[in-house]
């Protein structure tokens, strides 16, 4: 198919885990204690802790709301890379 801009894309209908992630899950008694491997594996942090997890998921419906509320009123977003950081 083709993109919103005219590209050739591909628009897949189903996805098939072709092998099992082979790397074994931190214990859920220790959990993860260590600040710099949570910041560098996010993703073991989001599925390890369940409040971490609600945090990302309420920030994420906080931003849509907000944009859906700007959109509907006519603002444009605008990212600036000096602020982007």
């Amino acid at each position: 198919g083709r993109s919103k801009k005219g590209e050739l894309s591909i628009f897949p209908h189903q996805t098939i885990r072709l092998s099992a992630c082979l790397h074994m899950l931190p214990k859920t008694h220790f959990g993860l204690k260590d600040q710099e491997v949570r910041y560098r594996r996010r993703y073991l942090d989001l599925i390890m802790n369940a409040e971490v997890r609600n945090r990302f998921q309420t920030r994420s419906r906080i931003i849509s709301y907000l944009r859906h509320f700007l959109d509907s009123r006519g603002f444009l977003e605008v990212e600036t890379p000096m602020m982007n950081m």
